[in-house]
């Protein structure tokens, strides 16, 4: 992975993340929904330490700060350019830093990550290591994608992330956390064209069609020639339609994981 390719795509769309960022706030919404069950059924309190890898905006640390009010909320993403998002948070710290190569503090009640992991170097090593930053019995909260997420992309273009199965992933968590939720769902997400898909990514951060930290992708970014952008936009109105919206309108697939993990 290219981590300076990715933080600058995504400090260039912080303006404009919140807005753009439907299914990212859908799937955040979805992952804490999923902890306020645990610790309801459960009858446990809310975490008194909290930490959540790739804040970014802000959309999970939001609802982890005002629901929870922990004693202590660390706050990390590679984007230093979130800072000031997070002025006047009590008890809150913000390090600006690469997750994977950094110690989180220790003894934390909860770990948090959402939408995020699939731009490290090794997801699955790194959802591991963090064992060793929870408390005993504390837990990891994930969210991140399965093997159809932008799939219409990678079969037109041939780029695409690697996306670890659901299967994957548990079995190689398996060993260090007991599997409280594990589950799955996929979204088709509507849009006016293939322009307007282009675009959201742009406005998240996601661009989709980079670099070297992409499968089969060379290190220089993909570059859209006026052949091959009317060759792309054509190819997904014909093979992904989508009904009752417009005549240029097409879907796209969002997979995402869902994992409650408490640590062993």
């Amino acid at each position: 992975m290219n981590k300076g390719r990715i933080a600058h795509r995504f400090s260039s769309a912080i303006s404009t993340y919140d807005k753009a960022a439907v299914e990212q706030r859908h799937i955040a919404n979805q992952l804490f929904r999923m902890l306020l069950d645990y610790y309801a059924q459960n009858k446990l309190p809310h975490p008194r330490r909290v930490a959540e890898i790739g804040c970014g905006t802000g959309i999970l640390s939001r609802l982890l700060y005002t629901n929870f009010n922990p004693d202590s909320l660390y706050l990390n993403d590679l984007c230093a350019e979130v800072a000031p998002l997070f002025d006047g948070w009590e008890k809150t710290t913000f390090v600006a830093s690469d997750a994977e190569a950094m110690e989180i503090p220790t003894a934390n009640d909860l770990i948090a990550t959402s939408s995020v992991i699939q731009w490290f170097d090794a997801p699955l090593n790194f959802l591991i290591g963090c064992r060793n930053y929870l408390a005993d019995g504390g837990i990891l909260a994930v969210s991140c994608f399965g093997p159809n997420n932008f799939r219409q992309i990678r079969e037109l273009t041939g780029r695409g992330l690697y996306y670890y199965s659901i299967d994957e992933t548990v079995n190689a968590l398996a060993p260090y956390y007991e599997i409280i939720v594990a589950r799955e769902e996929e979204i088709e997400q509507s849009f006016t064209s293939p322009q307007a898909v282009l675009r959201n990514l742009k406005e998240t951060g996601v661009t989709g069609l980079s670099g070297g930290e992409l499968q089969g992708g060379k290190e220089e970014d993909f570059r859209w020639s006026r052949a091959k952008l009317n060759s792309f936009c054509s190819s997904f109105i014909e093979r992904y339609p989508a009904k009752y919206v417009g005549p240029e309108a097409v879907t796209l697939t969002y997979h995402p994981i869902y994992l409650i993990l408490k640590r062993k």
